[in-house]
């Protein structure tokens, strides 16, 4: 539903100017629309360079190729027409739409949290030792306690607790139980879809 704009680069590379040049995205598909008319540029002179922006507008989430760009000129007297498409079409991701949403949470976790993130996040931060226990092959050399293994005169093992950020996996089930056309838009399925990407936005952008 968002307007996507498009900035490309012209360049007459012959000898003679170019009149009356029209251009135009072709053959897009047809779940993007076509905003406004094809842009007309009246004369483009030899190795004369000019920007032309197109505005389409896509209708549903996927992944798209756009049209090659046409620039077509019908100078003279529109007695025929000549042209060049651009040489490779260009790939447009739609994502779903995103809706601001507040999630609360108890003030108490939310604390513990941010905590966390800024431990984590801190330049040089060491793990916090938390204590020993008996060493078991596969523990690494370097977190053998000397005075432990003195003391007791069994291998000991140091243990630390690292801070890490957390993270929030949200998980959509998108079975649908009668499977329709693949053309077809499933409302409550995307309605879902919708769901889960606002909670994620708000999850990563407002909460942490």
């Amino acid at each position: 539903g968002e307007t996507v704009t498009l900035t490309y680069s012209l360049e007459n590379q012959a000898r003679l100017s170019a009149y009356h040049l029209s251009v135009a995205l072709e053959h897009l598909p047809s779940r993007i629309e076509r905003i406004g008319n094809p842009v007309v540029i009246s004369c483009l002179r030899a190795h004369e360079t000019c920007k032309v922006t197109l505005q389409i507008r896509p209708q549903r989430r996927g992944h798209y190729e756009i049209g090659r760009l046409t620039c077509v000129s019908a100078f003279p007297f529109n007695l025929f027409s000549f042209g060049l498409n651009s040489s490779q079409p260009n790939e447009l991701v739609v994502l779903p739409p995103v809706y601001p949403m507040r999630v609360q949470t108890s003030a108490g976790r939310a604390e513990a949290w941010t905590r966390g993130v800024q431990v984590a996040g801190q330049v040089g931060a060491s793990a916090n030792y938390i204590g020993n226990r008996p060493y078991v092959p596969g523990d690494s050399p370097r977190n053998i306690d000397a005075r432990a293994w003195a003391r007791l005169s069994v291998p000991a093992i140091k243990e630390f607790h690292e801070d890490f950020i957390l993270h929030a996996g949200i998980i959509l089930d998108t079975y649908v139980s009668n499977p329709a056309p693949v053309d077809t838009e499933v409302k409550e399925l995307e309605a879902g879809i919708v769901l889960a990407a606002s909670v994620a936005h708000a999850l990563h952008h407002d909460y942490i």
